[in-house]
């Protein structure tokens, strides 16, 4: 969770008052929805339901939930905490003595220590965006120990960190990351929109 809280300051989550985080920098308690996602300043690459006023409540569901990831993202798994289809390359047939279908997971520029389900979370709002059915979601052995409540932490900061990424400006050496990363963002909102209405039923 540091990774991703370190690309957030005091000035993107609103509030009053602070917490140091150490490594991760310092961000302050949920406020009124957060600076970051408040009245009139959710980004134009977000939709326009959230950007207005029915986005209200779904914002500070999102920031508050930000803040209990501390607490529920402590572990010793290695996390790759860039995981995505891109990152990962399936054997189409045997490899050295790995059976086919076997999957490797490159680039680990974002290595971390976390829970052993927050990788495979991390993938959700590209294969809910790609038709998974929902409740294929919950079947799914790695996140079965996980708490509600703790994926909903995971996934807003995740959330949190695109729409921060996303609103900075253009990189010249890489003009697809900014698009990229206003996708990821539209992509996790609606997975967090999705599990706030299951929440709530």
């Amino acid at each position: 969770w540091a990774v991703f809280l370190s690309g957030l300051g005091a000035e993107d989550m609103g509030g009053a008052g602070t917490v140091d985080m150490g490594a991760a920098g310092t961000v302050v308690p949920p406020g009124e929805g957060g600076t970051l996602l408040g009245p009139g300043r959710r980004p134009a690459f977000l939709p326009g339901w959230f950007r207005g006023g029915s986005g209200e409540a779904l914002a500070r569901w999102i920031v508050d939930a930000a803040f209990r990831a501390p607490e529920g993202l402590a572990g010793t798994t290695p996390l790759n905490n860039d995981l995505r289809a891109d990152n990962i390359v399936i054997a189409d047939g045997p490899v050295d003595g790995f059976a086919a279908g076997t999957a490797w997971i490159c680039d680990w520029n974002f290595l971390a220590l976390g829970p052993c389900w927050a990788d495979w979370v991390a993938l959700w709002p590209a294969l809910y965006d790609a038709g998974l059915p929902w409740a294929e979601f919950s079947s799914w052995e790695l996140a079965a120990g996980a708490r509600a409540e703790d994926i909903d932490a995971w996934l807003s900061l995740v959330f949190l960190f695109y729409v921060r990424a996303g609103s900075r400006p253009p990189v010249p050496t890489s003009p697809d990351l900014r698009p990229h990363q206003r996708l990821c963002a539209r992509q996790t909102l609606a997975v967090l929109a999705a599990r706030s209405r299951l929440r709530r039923a």
